[in-house]
């Protein structure tokens, strides 16, 4: 779900990942069938804590990124197949502060609350205690400008 997976080409839903990784036949991002040769006993799929569910929304071409220009750039160069660089050139404005206010997701935000209610909602779907775990989670993002605290931070109580 994350920028890391989108930029880099993966097209599958949080769905597809729970059933490739029960065991299930899936079509790859590749366009080639994949099926794993023995079912996982758990997996987690996760986003980033912070921007949560933007890189889906960015992949999608949503309305409100299109509507910003540097979205719009992003959302360009990942048609082009640029992915790479769209990613590398969000990571840096994010990890340099000057990320486009507009185009954040944080807690409390509808876009990022709907990402989080996917990722549970797909996790209590495919988990069967026994003999499936698929556990709720996310990866806490640690890449900070100087001196600020994470935005999934300044949001906590």
């Amino acid at each position: 779900m994350s920028l890391d997976a989108g930029a880099f080409g993966n097209r599958l839903g949080v769905e597809d990942a729970y059933r490739f990784a029960r065991g299930e036949e899936v079509m790859a991002s590749s366009g080639h069938k994949a099926k794993l040769s023995r079912p996982l006993d758990f997996l987690v799929v996760s986003d980033h804590s912070d921007n949560m569910g933007f890189a889906t929304d960015l992949i999608a071409g949503k309305p409100n990124i299109l509507a910003d220009p540097t979205g719009k750039k992003w959302y360009d160069m990942m048609q082009r197949g640029q992915g790479n660089a769209a990613a590398l050139d969000l990571i840096d404005k994010f990890s340099r502060g000057v990320f486009p206010e507009k185009l954040m997701y944080v807690p409390g935000t509808s876009a990022y609350s709907a990402a989080w209610k996917i990722t549970v909602d797909a996790a209590e779907k495919y988990n069967e205690p026994g003999k499936f775990t698929a556990f709720i989670g996310y990866e806490w993002t640690s890449q900070v400008a100087a001196g600020q605290q994470p935005a999934s931070c300044r949001h906590l109580p």
